[in-house]
């Protein structure tokens, strides 16, 4: 399975968000009403954590705050999301955290 990748890599230390844009998924009636990001790792505990994330205004995209990580750790992060018409969708993109 192919995973999108987040273009930019994270410093452990920093806080910094990110986003999926969802609108080419969306029907012309659809809009997202809520989104969850879970975290996949092997690592344990896991150091990586989501601050906040939301709906942005329209409905057709996501975004979290994140901090932490170990650096040379790579996480999956999985966006599930609910729409008004009742659909669930998954889409699971790479973070790579590393020193910058």
């Amino acid at each position: 399975m192919a995973f999108q990748e987040f273009l930019v890599p994270k410093d452990p230390d920093s806080v910094v968000d990110y986003g999926r844009k969802w609108a080419e998924w969306l029907s012309d009636t659809d809009i997202i009403i809520a989104s969850q990001w879970i975290i996949t790792t092997t690592e344990n505990p896991v150091t990586l954590v989501i601050e906040s994330d939301g709906v942005n205004e329209g409905g057709q995209t996501t975004s979290f705050w994140v901090s932490g990580g170990l650096a040379g750790m790579t996480y999956k992060l999985t966006n599930r999301i609910t729409t008004n018409d009742g659909r669930i969708e998954d889409r699971t993109g790479i973070l790579r955290v590393q020193e910058k």
